[in-house]
């Protein structure tokens, strides 16, 4: 009877801790950085002054997300923005980029704008930009970064930055730069919170 209760009080553990509940381990934090308020320019323009930016994947898309201190007043020193995220990946120089001005749908009959660009080269217009306040989210599927650079996913995108520049419809202006911290890194398709 004793060897009975054992064998089962031994029982009822092994399957209490079975039926645990499995702790998610939490996602990584983002490639997320600053930069200072007040540094665009010279002159300073709180439309094109860079606040932070962050890397992540959202669904089957990476996203870039650049908040700007005032995005939605307006450039002061030029008819429109353009913001673009630079970095290294697969071996290449990758730029994502999204203009906009009360005259973007007039400036697209001649020039692009939104686009990848690789090692310099244009590639396609297939990126999406959205500005919301004074954040702007330039997305690209995966699918279309595979297309221009091979194998994508897994891979580390390095030398993360992201500017903001006075767009003066065929020419633009660096106006802020924000760069990651030396080492930064954010991993292709990685879910990150």
């Amino acid at each position: 009877m004793k060897r009975h209760l054992a064998l089962s009080v031994v029982g009822a553990l092994a399957v209490a801790v079975t039926a645990a509940p499995a702790v998610a381990k939490p996602a990584a934090p983002c490639a997320t950085f600053t930069d200072p308020k007040g540094d665009s320019g010279p002159p300073a323009d709180a439309a094109l002054d860079i606040t932070s930016v962050t890397y992540k994947t959202v669904g089957k898309e990476l996203v870039g997300t650049i908040t700007a201190d005032q995005v939605s007043s307006r450039p002061t020193f030029a008819p429109g923005n353009r913001f673009q995220l630079d970095f290294q990946l697969a071996g290449h120089a990758v730029t994502l980029y999204y203009k906009f001005s009360p005259t973007r749908d007039q400036e697209a009959n001649a020039f692009y704008q939104q686009g990848l660009r690789v090692d310099g080269t244009f590639v396609t217009d297939t990126v999406t930009g959205t500005v919301k306040g004074n954040t702007v989210a330039i997305a690209i599927p995966y699918a279309e970064l595979k297309g221009a650079l091979g194998k994508v996913m897994g891979k580390p995108l390095t030398g993360l930055t992201a500017q903001a520049l006075a767009s003066y419809v065929a020419t633009n202006q660096s106006w802020d730069t924000a760069t990651a911290p030396s080492g930064m890194t954010y991993v292709a398709g990685s879910a990150c919170a």
